[in-house]
């Protein structure tokens, strides 16, 4: 697994069939967040804007240069 932070990170949170569908980290030597796909921005906002106590709440989507995409979400700011 590629991480978006550039130094360490603990997983707060696991994937949960039904429950969690994503694998929440926390930067511990930074807050900054990377990208860890080559590729462009397809999206950056809010995922839910109509209702922000559900979904990712601030989220990037970017697109790979293979096609596929890869999201961060819950992030501070978009930046």
């Amino acid at each position: 697994m590629k991480s978006p932070y550039m130094g360490k990170f603990k997983v707060s949170q696991t994937y949960k069939p039904g429950q969690h569908d994503g694998l929440d980290l926390v930067g511990i030597d930074s807050k900054e967040i990377h990208a860890t796909v080559a590729g462009t921005v397809h999206y950056a906002g809010w995922e839910n804007a109509d209702v922000p106590a559900q979904g990712l709440g601030r989220y990037v989507c970017i697109r790979g240069k293979d096609g596929l995409f890869t999201t961060t979400g819950t992030s501070r700011s978009s930046a």
